[in-house]
């Protein structure tokens, strides 16, 4: 009953705030600026809805993910892929390869949409194909360097927390690793 509940309430919002956007910003290929502002004041409780409660999260099992998600992609898919890039692959690389601390600072306000994430895989050279990356991370005092080309990064250009995979060339073999950078600039699109 109470993920009934939950979807009956995404709809709503979904079909009230969020359809009536859909025809303008589609043709001018624009993001609504104000459409996160109205999911976390209408939906607080799907804040963070992949996420445990721990950090900030809603604390959902993966039917419940499942079933909002797929609610919401009925409405907007491209809203949907905000969300999932935001939650399902910048925020659960963090959940699941990240240190304590990294998740403890990060994750929060990730959860309630303070900040932006996005996620960093695919390149012009190798598309997607995680074994074939081209973009570095060598060892140097203070952190990583990283060298290298992205393309398709979603919420790219509005993101707080780039999670960036590059090979390791500071280990044997080269691993492909994910990276956490942040943003500094807030005006810049250069990472």
């Amino acid at each position: 009953a109470e993920t009934l509940t939950i979807l009956e309430n995404v709809k709503v919002w979904g079909r009230q705030e969020l359809e009536p956007l859909i025809p303008e910003h589609w043709e001018k290929a624009t993001f609504p600026p104000k459409i996160l502002d109205s999911f976390r004041r209408n939906l607080p409780h799907l804040l963070g809805y992949t996420l445990p409660r721990k950090y900030g999260g809603a604390g959902f099992d993966l039917r419940t993910i499942s079933l909002i998600s797929m609610t919401l992609a009925t409405i907007d898919a491209s809203f949907t892929t905000t969300l999932l890039v935001q939650y399902g692959l910048c925020a659960e690389s963090i959940l699941l390869c990240g240190t304590e601390e990294q998740r403890q600072r990060l994750l929060p306000p990730l959860a309630r949409l303070d900040q932006m994430g996005c996620f960093c895989l695919t390149e012009p050279q190798s598309g997607s194909n995680a074994s074939d990356l081209h973009t570095v991370a060598v060892r140097v005092p203070g952190g990583y360097h990283i060298t290298g080309s992205k393309r398709w990064i979603g919420n790219g250009l509005k993101a707080d927390c780039y999670c960036v995979w590059a090979k390791n060339t500071s280990i044997p073999g080269n691993p492909v690793m994910g990276f956490i950078v942040e943003r500094i600039h807030q005006e810049s699109h250069t990472i």
